[in-house]
């Protein structure tokens, strides 16, 4: 018996020589590292070992575990640790029947994939630019095709450009302790050319709407999927554009002018706007092939004749047109030569209504048969 005694004696002793594998007087995790990788994941806390101070035997430590914020990690008596939430928070050993203590900092570490907003396909046009986030915020952005899309990284950001009609792959990636976390979209980027035309225009750069006459300038996407297309033309008053329907607008010559644009903008989902536009020229009168004819002219600069009355007027007035040749196209605008109001007629004598107009000067023409009547109106 005092022999097993001394051989278990000489065991416990010769513990003294190999301290180092102990955690003395501190914390340790079970894979030495002051991390657990993700949350909802788990990792052993080992309670701090000590030793006596005459043999140097070593011992476990009784007591137990705090943490101070059990929003990011919860901790058992055993030392099982669980990640609640990413963040970094102070866990404690309290040795019991004295007031040693001792701690360490463990953090939980993201391991998420990165996650983009929205579908996990988006569309967008050839030239267009969308800008990506991810969250975790990712800080490598990468393309499967750089034919179709590219993708220039920011802090947190990846800034994709429609190169050519096709699909991509943009992958974003972030690295920690723990690994790299991926995460992808696709992307389809869609070529939308718009063209437009016009009906009843000269053949020859620039186009030429005659004085007069009535042309219907077309805009519309050759190919692709699109919301709406919405016109605009350079002069201000040099054509009036009614909208007929959606890619139509009908142009009719109000004033001279050279080189005038009208441009049909197609306003895409695809985070784009494309447009094309066309040049005219209504300073003087053309053939169809657009060949200058003898009589350069315009319409008849402003003929006498129409009678408005009330003139001064409150709300609705009326228009009485000394001629019409078949139909009449009557059109308001204010000082600035801005349309404001229009009406076709067949008949000489017609009613608009100004009560919604604000107080001030108008012009009235009156286009029929080539001629071109105006008459000042005040709205009071």
């Amino acid at each position: 018996m005092k022999k097993l005694l001394l051989l278990v004696l000489v065991c416990l002793i010769a513990h003294k020589g190999y301290t180092t594998d102990y955690n003395i007087r501190s914390l340790r995790t079970s894979t030495g590292a002051p991390y657990i990788c993700g949350v909802g994941k788990y990792l052993t806390m080992i309670k701090p070992y000590d030793r006596t101070p005459v043999t140097g035997v070593v011992f476990l430590m009784r007591g137990h575990f705090f943490s101070y914020d059990t929003n990011i990690i919860r901790i058992a008596d055993d030392g099982m640790m669980l990640g609640k939430r990413t963040g970094t928070t102070k866990i404690t050993f309290y040795q019991e029947g004295t007031s040693f203590s001792c701690y360490a900092n463990i953090t939980v570490v993201d391991t998420t994939a990165p996650r983009m907003p929205g579908s996990s396909d988006t569309d967008i046009c050839v030239g267009a630019r969308l800008v990506l986030t991810s969250t975790p915020a990712a800080n490598i952005w990468t393309s499967s095709n750089t034919a179709i899309a590219v993708v220039g990284a920011g802090a947190s950001t990846g800034t994709v450009s429609g190169i050519a009609d096709g699909s991509a792959t943009i992958t974003c990636k972030y690295s920690n302790v723990c690994g790299s976390f991926h995460g992808a979209k696709n992307i389809h980027v869609h070529a939308i050319p718009v063209s437009i035309s016009c009906s009843s225009c000269g053949t020859v750069f620039p186009r030429v709407i005659k004085p007069g006459s009535d042309a219907y300038v077309i805009g519309r996407p050759i190919a692709g999927p699109f919301d709406t297309g919405v016109f605009s033309e350079s002069g201000g008053h040099i054509f009036f554009l009614d909208a007929v329907d959606i890619g139509y607008e009908h142009a009719r010559y109000i004033s001279a002018g050279s080189n005038q644009v009208i441009t049909y903008t197609l306003k895409s989902r695809y985070h784009c706007h494309v447009s094309a536009s066309m040049t005219f020229n209504t300073s003087a009168h053309r053939d169809a092939n657009g060949n200058e004819g003898e009589n350069s002219t315009a319409l008849a600069e402003n003929l006498t004749g129409l009678k408005v009355s009330p003139n001064p007027g409150k709300s609705v007035i009326t228009i009485e047109i000394p001629e019409i040749f078949e139909t009449a196209q009557v059109i308001i605008t204010d000082i600035s030569g801005k349309v404001t109001g229009t009406s076709n007629t067949t008949e000489k004598t017609v009613a608009m209504d100004m009560s919604q107009y604000p107080a001030g000067n108008y012009i009235i023409n009156v286009f029929t048969g080539g001629k071109k009547y105006s008459e000042k109106v005040v709205k009071e």
